[in-house]
């Protein structure tokens, strides 16, 4: 009998243990997948505040899809086309700003790129959604001013 109740102990201790661990699992798994946006998300606006703080003119399409900036005399083009955010200076070729774990989008209804212009400085307004292919469920919209200061 006494046999019986440690087995029924030690298998309640197991079920317990087992659990605490798959929820761990679980937990670590969304954890890294949150950290994966956060960088690209991060990274993107390091690169676009740079970028627009650096530039003395900028313009952007309809659709605003294309910001089109101009830094130290030299063109500088971020296109969203396919979910990737892309960087050209120059005639360099074009580089992505995301890794292939993320795809970056403007949020429904708004443009990712909106210049704003008053009569004392012009700004960028951002507005883009970083989610990933994996998860659509993981995701994060950021959205940002930021202004022209470059001459």
């Amino acid at each position: 009998m006494e046999l019986v109740i440690y087995l029924a102990v030690v298998a309640i201790i197991l079920v317990v243990i087992i659990d605490l661990v798959t929820h761990l699992v679980y937990t670590q798994g969304k954890n890294s997948k949150n950290v994966e946006v956060q960088q690209n998300t991060s990274f993107v606006i390091d690169k676009l505040n740079s970028t627009i703080s650096s530039a003395s003119a900028a313009t952007v399409s309809i659709g605003g899809n294309t910001l089109s900036l101009t830094v130290a005399d030299n063109p500088v083009v971020y296109t969203l086309s396919g979910g990737t955010l892309t960087i050209q200076r120059g005639a360099q070729p074009a580089e992505d700003l995301s890794n292939s774990k993320v795809q970056i989008s403007a949020p429904q209804g708004s443009q990712l790129f909106e210049k704003i212009t008053n009569t004392n400085a012009n700004t960028i307004k951002i507005n883009f959604l970083v989610s990933l292919t994996s998860d659509n469920n993981t995701k994060q919209q950021t959205t940002t001013t930021i202004l022209l200061r470059g001459k």
